[in-house]
């Protein structure tokens, strides 16, 4: 299964946390503990939930764009004229893709 940055992007923007305050409330991945409280010295927890999203985030971002391994088996199967297309498969994954970026918690 693949997920891209934009599912990813959507969970973390739709997952509610709560503030030093107790309001419930989204923040933004570069809002740091000082600027959500308006006190340095707060302590900010991440849920185990949360710090796995960005552990996922990271590894995402530093992964490669392009599959090479998989560019160049496609590209051989086109130069061999092997590469076939399932309009089925087609249909079936642009409907999960669209699902899936459509999809709010």
């Amino acid at each position: 299964m693949q997920i891209s940055i934009e599912e990813v992007n959507n969970i973390l923007a739709s997952a509610p946390t709560v503030r030093a305050n107790g309001v419930k409330g989204n923040v933004s991945q570069n809002t740091s503990p000082s600027s959500v409280t308006g006190n340095p010295s707060v302590k900010l927890d991440i849920s185990s939930q949360a710090q796995d999203i960005q552990r996922v985030r990271k590894e995402l971002e530093q992964g490669p764009e392009v599959r090479m391994d998989r560019v160049n088996a496609l590209k051989q199967q086109i130069s061999d004229g092997t590469y076939k297309v399932s309009s089925n498969q087609i249909a079936d994954l642009m409907m999960r893709r669209t699902l899936a970026d459509n999809t709010t918690f």
